[in-house]
Parts: C-alpha cells; structure tokens; sequence
C-alpha cells in the first residue's frame, strides 16, 4: 500500500473512531437523562416521598384522607405521598418504631394520648415557625387552639379533629322494655341489667378493656369526686390531691367493676372502638359510651332511629365530666422533608378540605364556623352541643396530653384496669396504684 492509501485508511478509522465516541456519549447523555428524569417531577423539580401513618385508622377515616391525599398529588405533581398502614391496637407500637428510624416516616398522627412520649423522646418537631405564616391557624376554634397547644403552649400538630365522649343507645331495644335512657352511672348500670341475658349473648353494655380504657375509668372516677375536681387539671382535686384518694373513688371503681362483670360481654376486657361498634350494631350491646368518630362507623352497619345519642351519664351530686381531646398531623424530627410534610398538612388543614374530612367521618371540626354545619346540631351529634350548653351540670376538662404521668398511664393502664377486673388486684389496690402513678 502507497502512503496515499495508508494516509486515506488512518483518516477512516479516525472517522470512525470518533462516530463510536459519540454514540457512547450520546448513549451516557440519554441515560443520565432518564435518570434525572426519574428523579425529578415534571416540572423540574426534585420529586420527594412523603410518609404518613395514622394512630387512629379504620376504614371510613381511611378511605377519606385517601381521597385528599390524591387531590393534594394532582396539586403538587412533584411529591407522592405513601398512607403507611397500621391497624388500631397496634398503631402507637408501629409509630414509636418508625419515629426512631432515619427515614421511618415524615407525617404522624399525633393525639393526646402519645403527645407527650413523642415529646418527650423529641421524635415530633415543633410547628410554631409554620403556623406564624399560616393564615388559617387564626380561624382554628379555642377547643382546637387548646389542643394544639396542649404541652407549654407550644403547637406540635393541627388537630384533624376533636373528640367529645357521649352515650350511644340502642332505642330499638330501649323501646322494647320501654326503658329510660339513664343519666346517671347508677341508672346505666341498673338499666343495663334490664338488657343482659348472657344466655342469648345479649347485654347492657359495650365496655372497653383494650387500647384507650382509661377514658371511662377517669369519667366515673372524676364524677364520683363531685366538685371538687379541678378542671385545669382534672386528674386533681381543689386540694392537691389525686382523685384515686378520695373517698368517693372506691364507690366508682366498684361500680366500674359491676359494669364489666354484671353488664358487658366477658371478651370486651380486650374490646377497642371497632369491637364496641360491631356488637352495638349487631344487637349483642345496648349502650355504649364513645367519641363521635362512632358516629359514622355505626351509621355504616344500623340506619339511625334504631339508635340513638345522649349526654354523658353523671355521678351521684348531678355533675358529669367530660374532657374534649384532639388528634391530628405532626412532622417526624426525623423527617427530611419537612417543609414538604407541612404543605400536605396545611392542605389537609385548610377549611374545606378539614370540613369535607369532619363531615364524612364523623367527628367535631377544628374551625369556628363548625356550629352553623346542621349534622352537628341535630340527630346524632345533639347530645355535644346540649352538654356545652350546660355547664352546671356538665364540666369540661383539660386534656391529659400535656400531662407527663400521662404517658405511663396510657401505656401501663388497661394492663392494670385488667388485673383489677380478673380479680388479682383489689378496689383498694388499684386505687392505691393509680395515686402513687399520678401523685406529685
């Protein structure tokens, strides 16, 4: 070969040389394309995953805030929000164990039951520089203010909702006999003897053993300490004491027991909400003392007529007490995302998006307009507003969430509660148990 061949030979491997260059660039170029776009929302921006898990799941509450999440994605393309799930008797274990990973969750469902654990373990991030730039915080009623607030006056979560306990009854099977509806916890019990015959696994009541006993417990105990409960901290009387050591609890806790072992099915020592809810609806309970998240739960499985609302039952002296809780959205401090997972719970937050979730589940809105809605002044949510309206004979409470002791009560309560109902603690006991827990 001449040098003129050689020299045309080098320029056509050159050639070639520098066309498989550049399809390999090309190729590296469309890859980190795709990659960038995997990464990015179509906007351009850098798309996030938010997790969010519940501590008050069941299926209506559930399938609601689904629903907003997929209208707050169609909002905002570049964030995908995962609804982790949990069931109710679990969901505080599952939470205490994803707030301790790195990246376990971004948004928890705090209540004031957990409060202050999460608190005190610095697991939830304070929102106080959000809600300074959040208008709608100003138009959140007192009651949701309260609970936002309810450790120091520092706002850890927007309630998604308020919860107020009232007294569910089966009027079918008050007709029947035609039995009164009690107003005291004397009455309860005596009308619910009326209703039991264990024989057709049929009873009074629908007690409540499992997560969340507590409640009731404080209810009577409170009630049977007449008026010397203080209201700013309930689980005290005027005098300092506890309300385990007056005179008028061993009454109460007695009459606690009475209403398991003489009224309720032998089961409901373990019962939560969705077991409550079940037998009351099938006809195996009559009463059943409830939030209003009841409400819609019940109405799925018994038309309402058939049932009923009424006030709290009251203690000896006429007095009922009730304490006005909250649940709602927090940020982990883990999270690394947080000013993502404060525009979901913003949007979840906002008027019409929390009055939409209010009305389909069944609870009592957070906004001060929540009066004028008609569900809340007839039919089933009747008995809040006519206990509100009557403070002389119906106490509102401050709840326990900014309360340290709290957070031992709520985990080690139903355990002790239950050792008392089998029979392995005495009145006596028990009470003794419950004041050292919650002495100063």
């Amino acid at each position: 070969m001449d040098n003129k061949g050689r020299k045309r030979l080098w320029n056509k491997l050159l050639l070639l040389l520098v066309l498989v260059l550049s399809l390999l660039g090309g190729c590296t170029s469309t890859n980190g394309g795709n990659a960038s776009r995997l990464n990015n929302s179509p906007n351009g921006t850098e798309s996030v995953t938010l997790k969010l898990v519940q501590s008050l799941p069941n299926d209506i509450r559930t399938k609601s805030l689904k629903a907003l999440i997929q209208n707050f994605e169609q909002q905002h393309p570049g964030i995908t929000v995962v609804l982790v799930p949990t069931d109710y008797a679990t969901a505080d274990k599952k939470i205490m164990s994803l707030l301790n990973e790195e990246h376990g969750t971004d948004i928890v469902e705090v209540r004031t039951g957990n409060l202050q654990t999460f608190i005190a373990g610095g697991l939830i991030t304070s929102l106080e520089s959000y809600i300074n730039g959040w208008h709608e915080y100003r138009l959140l009623n007192e009651n949701a203010r309260l609970a936002a607030t309810d450790l120091n006056g520092t706002p850890y979560y927007i309630p998604n909702g308020l919860y107020q306990s009232q007294l569910y009854y089966r009027k079918d099977l008050f007709d029947a006999k035609a039995l009164q509806v009690p107003e005291t916890w004397e009455q309860l019990y005596f009308v619910g003897k009326q209703l039991t015959s264990p024989s057709r696994n049929q009873f009074g009541f629908a007690f409540r053993g499992g997560t969340g006993a507590t409640r009731v417990l404080n209810q009577i105990i409170q009630d049977y300490n007449s008026d010397e409960v203080n209201l700013s901290e309930p689980m005290y009387r005027h005098d300092g004491q506890t309300i385990f050591a007056y005179g008028g609890a061993l009454e109460a806790v007695e009459l606690y027991r009475r209403l398991y072992a003489d009224i309720s099915p032998p089961e409901s020592i373990a019962w939560g909400i969705d077991q409550q809810v079940d037998a009351f609806a099938s006809g195996m309970t009559a009463m059943l003392i409830q939030d209003s998240d009841a409400i819609a739960l019940i109405e799925e499985q018994l038309k309402y007529g058939t049932w009923a609302t009424a006030p709290l039952p009251a203690g000896p002296d006429g007095l009922s007490y009730y304490s006005i809780g909250g649940a709602g959205w927090g940020i982990s401090a883990n999270s690394k995302h947080k000013d993502k997972a404060w525009e979901l719970i913003s949007f979840l937050s906002s008027p019409d998006n929390h009055m939409k979730f209010a009305a389909e589940t069944g609870i009592i809105p957070i906004y001060n307009d929540a009066s004028d809605m008609e569900y809340l002044t007839s039919g089933a949510f009747a008995p809040y507003i006519l206990m509100n309206n009557d403070p002389l004979r119906y106490a509102g409470t401050k709840s326990l969430g900014g309360f340290a002791n709290n957070a031992v009560y709520t985990q080690e309560g139903p355990e002790m509660l239950r050792k008392y109902l089998r029979g392995d603690w005495t009145a006596e006991q028990l009470l003794s148990e419950l004041d050292e827990m919650w002495r100063r």
